[in-house]
């Protein structure tokens, strides 16, 4: 770490800093704390930890990349604010519409369940279709990665949706990606419920 230009140890850093903190919950001036969405009882632990000893504190979380559509989503559906869950492992047809969740689409961790599914036994194995405009990890994984600009990944889940429901949506794709879509739609309507479309 740096201080003024010169390089300081972190003991230096650390002290300086609770001098600090100290100094403006004593004077009685705001000290905010940002953090980003968390599901950890022990951090939520230090952080109240945190404002009792600065109890000026005041704690705000923010997101670069808000999950609150997904969560209103879910509360609309279930009444309860929180993210869905999902077990890869359990699926046969796994679709993506620009969601990364190799890498750390809400908070990651789903990469165990989908490597236990990718596992060929009896000579089957799920089948990963990804929609999206930028290289991922879960594209670079992806049995079909097709690719579309960001101004297309709304199009092609309306088409996607009209596809398995049976509608109709005034979208035009062009041929490439509406045969993508029509594709994707027999796979998941094939899979039935073990198929599984998620969205980023």
């Amino acid at each position: 770490p740096e201080a003024g230009g010169s390089t300081i140890s972190w003991s230096k850093l650390d002290s300086d800093v609770v001098k600090e903190l100290t100094s403006i919950a004593a004077s009685g001036k705001k000290i905010v704390l940002m953090t980003q969405t968390y599901a950890s009882p022990t951090t939520s632990k230090l952080i109240e930890e945190f404002k009792a000893k600065y109890p000026t504190t005041t704690h705000v979380v923010y997101d670069s990349i808000s999950e609150s559509a997904a969560l209103d989503a879910f509360q609309s559906q279930y009444g309860v604010r929180g993210l869905a869950d999902y077990d890869f492992s359990k699926a046969t047809t796994i679709v993506s519409v620009g969601a990364d969740f190799l890498g750390d689409w809400q908070g990651g961790g789903y990469d165990s369940g989908y490597a236990s599914g990718r596992v060929p036994k009896n000579g089957k194995m799920s089948k990963h279709i990804q929609f999206e405009s930028n290289m991922s990890l879960s594209g670079a994984n992806a049995d079909t990665r097709v690719m579309l600009k960001p101004s297309e990944q709304k199009q092609v889940l309306a088409k996607l949706y009209s596809a398995l429901v049976g509608g109709s949506v005034s979208v035009k794709l062009d041929a490439r990606l509406s045969k993508a879509v029509e594709a994707t739609a027999q796979a998941l309507k094939k899979a039935g419920s073990n198929g599984v479309l998620v969205t980023g």
